[in-house]
């Protein structure tokens, strides 16, 4: 785990990525921290399409970055890089092995919220007998709605809260974090995911004003490319002290600073306890 005052510091002095990726040493093997398999082998896949790419402005090696993140599937358990990443982190923080075994044994004692799906880990998550799961916008009368800049969830009532890839589409970030800053008790934890390019600043999408969402540059989507969630936020290396602004000793796992065009990288914050 790295200690993000240092990183901060040393990701703006770097104007740019100097490490190229290659689509060739991308396929890994090892463990699988959401399920716990060994010797799963790991395979690269195109995942982010020519027109995102375009519309986030990334290099090649920011893109073959993004889709490593976002394939490398355990053939176990489906999760992606991203996913297994997150189980680590949690794994790292709690003990135990792997994020399956975790939920058998320690998560049960604490009061955990899984705001909006963590795709294949829900599956795991899911068997928390008091996990408070939610969508937001659920149709689904038995799946709870939150809204991340407004939550029904009392101050001061959750230990951890988990979100992946959720952020950059909500329209006012400081708000969302405020809010998780409020429900979590002191010393709890949300454990999440962004998209970062750590080479550049931060920069807004979209604003979403009482006429509606004005677009301040050409409207990006992430999910399958097409009209559907829509990105008010590009997370960059300054992304670190908004998030400490706001009240949270912030940590990010294996977060690469030799390598900017390394996308990887679990936020863990922490609400201080004075």
């Amino acid at each position: 785990m790295i200690n993000c005052a240092i990183g901060l510091q040393i990701m703006k002095n770097v104007q740019k990525p100097k490490f190229s990726l290659n689509k060739n040493v991308l396929n890994e093997n090892g463990k699988c921290y959401a399920c716990g398999a060994q010797d799963q082998i790991w395979k690269f896949t195109t995942i982010i399409n020519s027109e995102l790419a375009t519309t986030w402005d990334l290099t090649e090696s920011l893109r073959n970055s993004f889709d490593a993140r976002e394939s490398m599937f355990c053939t176990v358990c489906g999760c992606s890089f991203r996913l297994r990443l997150l189980s680590e982190a949690l794994v790292n923080e709690y003990g135990n092995v792997s994020l399956k075994e975790l939920v058998e044994s320690d998560l049960k004692k604490i009061k955990v919220a899984e705001i909006n799906s963590c795709g294949k880990l829900h599956q795991f998550l899911q068997e928390l007998p008091a996990l408070r799961y939610s969508e937001f916008g659920s149709k689904d009368p038995s799946i709870p709605s939150e809204n991340l800049e407004a939550l029904s969830y009392e101050d001061n009532s959750l230990d951890l809260i988990l979100t992946s890839d959720t952020l950059e589409h909500v329209p006012n970030f400081d708000v969302a974090m405020s809010e998780i800053l409020r429900v979590l008790k002191p010393g709890g934890l949300h454990v999440f995911t962004i998209p970062v390019v750590w080479s550049r600043k931060t920069r807004k999408r979209a604003v979403l004003r009482e006429s509606g969402v004005d677009n301040i540059l050409e409207a990006s989507y992430h999910g399958v490319g097409q009209p559907d969630y829509l990105v008010f936020t590009e997370f960059g290396y300054d992304i670190i002290a908004q998030i400490e602004k706001i009240g949270f000793e912030t940590t990010v796992f294996k977060m690469n600073l030799v390598n900017l065009s390394d996308t990887s990288g679990v936020f863990i914050t922490k609400k201080m306890t004075t």
